[in-house]
C-alpha cells in the first residue's frame, strides 16, 4: 500500500517557505519557522487535534489564497508531511531545527488557542469541573 503522506523533504520546506512568504498570503499568515513550531505543538500535544481545527490559524483565519487546486493539494501535502515529521522523536529532523527559534513561546500560545477553541476540550473541562463540585 502506498504511503499517502510522503516523508518530509527539503523540497517541501522550500515550497512552504516560498508559499507562506508570498505577497498573495493574508497578513498574519505564519512564516515557515512559526508553522514548524506550531505543527510541532499540534503533533506532540496530549490530544489529537484534527487539521480542520488548526489549519485556519496558519492563515490567520483568512483565505489561504491558493492559485489552483493543485497548489492547495501541494500545500496540504507538504504541511501534513511536516506535521508527521514533527511527530517523530528524531532529533535533527527539519522540524526540530525550525522550532529552535526565538518565537517558540508564540507557537505554544497558538496551541493553547486551538485547545481553548476546541469543543472537545471545552466539553472535557466542563465535565471535570462538574465532577469536582460534587
Amino acid at each position: 500500500m502506498k504511503n499517502i503522506v510522503p516523508a518530509f523533504t527539503e523540497t517541501h520546506a522550500t515550497f512552504l517557505r516560498d508559499f507562506l512568504t508570498s505577497p498573495q498570503r493574508a497578513k498574519g499568515t505564519m512564516t515557515y519557522p512559526q508553522l514548524a513550531g506550531f505543527l510541532f505543538s499540534m503533533a506532540n500535544g496530549p490530544e489529537l487535534i484534527p487539521p480542520s481545527e488548526w489549519m485556519p490559524i496558519i492563515f490567520s483565519d483568512q483565505d489561504a489564497g491558493y492559485e489552483t487546486r493543485d497548489e492547495a493539494e501541494r500545500v496540504l501535502q507538504a504541511m501534513m508531511s511536516l506535521y508527521n515529521d514533527c511527530g517523530r522523536a528524531v532529533s535533527g529532523a527539519p522540524c526540530f531545527e525550525a522550532v529552535r527559534t526565538r518565537r517558540r513561546a508564540q507557537h505554544y500560545t497558538l496551541l493553547l488557542r486551538v485547545i481553548n477553541n476546541s469543543s472537545r476540550f471545552r466539553h472535557q473541562r466542563f465535565e471535570g469541573e462538574a465532577n469536582n463540585k460534587k
